[in-house]
Parts: structure tokens; sequence; C-alpha cells
């Protein structure tokens, strides 16, 4: 069990190689991530197996499918295949969490009730979070990217989820992503006492956002934010809801 002071943890999709470079900035700063790699040789796993073990040495590898099937355009039986697929082949590589991220954040009432009935909770495919908190469905605060509101606006009535007003506030004030990026950090930490982040390191790469990312980082370990993985936040988020009921 954490302290009751504000939890951080981050995600990372997909499995590329420039994952090892988030990991490595990460533990410079203390901090700790959960990496989500599609893992069967359809997918789009194109990290190596030592990268792989590297990560998995120092961080939580999460269960992102076989081969980035869009999970709600498959049979139950598939769903599940891919899963116990993905779950015993990252399992060579470091310890696998119980929390799940669709491919492409994409999700239904079927498909969550499935990886429920599994075991697993699941990671929103959110670009900015709502203020829902169950161990079943894991949140981020923001997505690490420089969106348009019209993007936030479809993924926001894709999901049928309303942020908190301090979020929204934090994201629109400023058009600069650094300093946006620090006020929903500050945001979260001040408002939820949780922040999270989620991102691609293909983007980050495309984009040049390392330095944004570092500078981030480095906030957050400022902050002294608790570090953990998406697991124990989603355990400890479920804690926290439980005890204010």
């Amino acid at each position: 069990m954490v302290s009751e002071r504000a939890i951080f943890t981050t995600s990372w999709d997909d499995g590329n190689p420039l994952d090892v470079r988030i990991a490595q900035m990460l533990e410079d700063f203390g901090l700790t991530g959960t990496f989500y790699a599609s893992t069967g040789p359809e997918g789009r796993r194109l990290i190596s197996d030592r990268d792989l073990a590297r990560i998995g040495s120092s961080h939580e590898l999460g269960v992102h499918g076989r081969s980035h099937e869009i999970f709600p355009r498959l049979s139950r039986h598939d769903l599940a295949q891919e899963i116990w697929w993905a779950a015993e082949e990252l399992s060579q590589f470091g310890v696998v969490g119980s929390v799940v991220a669709p491919p492409r954040g994409k999700l239904d009432g079927p498909t969550a009730r499935l990886l429920a009935r599994m075991g697993y909770s699941v990671r929103t495919g959110a670009i900015i979070g709502s203020q829902s908190r169950s161990r079943s469905m894991l949140e981020p605060t923001f997505h690490f990217y420089p969106h348009r509101w019209k993007t936030i606006v479809r993924n926001l009535a894709y999901r049928r989820r309303i942020p908190p007003p301090a979020l929204l506030l934090a994201y629109g004030r400023r058009r600069d992503f650094r300093d946006r990026t620090r006020r929903m950090l500050l945001s979260g930490a001040r408002h939820q006492r949780y922040v999270h982040i989620w991102g691609h390191a293909a983007e980050i790469e495309r984009l040049d956002l390392w330095d944004a990312l570092g500078e981030l980082l480095g906030a957050a370990a400022d902050l002294g934010l608790a570090p953990v993985s998406n697991t124990e936040a989603a355990v400890e988020l479920d804690r926290r809801a439980k005890g204010a009921r």
C-alpha cells in the first residue's frame, strides 16, 4: 500500500525500440511505467527480446494483445486466446501486470466484462481522463500528444465520459504543449491525487518531444509523487474509492 500522497504512473504502447529510452528516462527520475507490447509475429512488436527483457527488469509489462487486432471485432474465444497468448509470451521478459490496454483504445461492454472475468482491469485510451475510479477501469490523466480539440471531443463522445473541470481548464488555458502538460500534471496531482501519462515512443520521436517528456518527468519527480505501476495504481485507486464510501 502506498501513502495517501498523489500517485504517479505511466504507460507506453506497442513495443517500440525507443521504449528503452523512455524506460531509462523514468529510471533517471526514480519513476516507473508499464509497457504494453503486442507480442505475436502478426502484431506490431518491433522491439527486440533483449530490449523487452531490459525494460522488464525494472518496469511492469502489460498485455496489448497478440496481433494488435481491435478487441471488439474478435469472438470471445479469439479474444481470450489473444490475451492468454500475450500474457504467456510477455512473462519470458518480466512481470506481467493485471491491466490490459486494448489496441487503439477500442472497447465495448461485452469485451470489458470478458476481461474482468479473466481477472484483468482495462487501461482506457483516454486523451483526457474522466473522474471514474475503479479497479476494473484505469483512466489515464492525459495522452502525451499535442491533440486538437476536435480530436479530443470525438474521443470524449466515443467513451461517453466527462473529464474533471479542473483538468479541462488546465488543458485549455495554454497552447504551448510543455506548459499545457505541466499544468495537467499539477491539476491531476492536486485535485485527483493521481496522475497517469500514456503515449507512444514512435510519436515522441516523430514530433521530437523528448525534451518535453524529460521536463514533465522531472516535474513529477520534483512534486514527490509516489511512483507505481499501472497494476499498483488500479489497486490503490480501488482501495481509496472504497475507503471514501
